[in-house]
């Protein structure tokens, strides 16, 4: 199907590279994405008991991951922030990390 398309000269300039995307993608081992029908709702199938007794899907616990890394982050801050006040050396990452976070805006 898509292969006639690409070469169908009389087809659009648009579908014929659209066209020819999907035949180089296929060839290549890209593989087709399928689309849950049905909202959250479709990967209940996915769901396993969490380590707190509740439910426990990918998404919540990649949520909760982000939100202990956003926490340490925010302790690493905290802490260099006391070193500089205190005049004690930080990385220059972590120096310029400060600057943008207090800096108005």
């Amino acid at each position: 199907m898509w292969y006639g398309i690409a070469m169908d000269e009389d087809a659009s300039h648009r579908d014929r590279i659209n066209a020819g995307e999907k035949v180089y993608d296929r060839g290549y081992g890209k593989p087709f994405v399928p689309v849950f029908q049905g909202g959250m709702a479709a990967l209940d199938m996915l769901t396993e008991p969490g380590l707190d007794g509740g439910i426990s899907t990918p998404l919540l616990r990649s949520t909760k991951q982000a939100e202990r890394d956003r926490e340490a982050l925010k302790r690493q801050v905290d802490a260099a922030r006391k070193n500089m006040s205190a005049g004690r050396p930080v990385s220059d990452a972590m120096a310029l990390l400060i600057a943008v976070k207090d800096e108005p805006d």
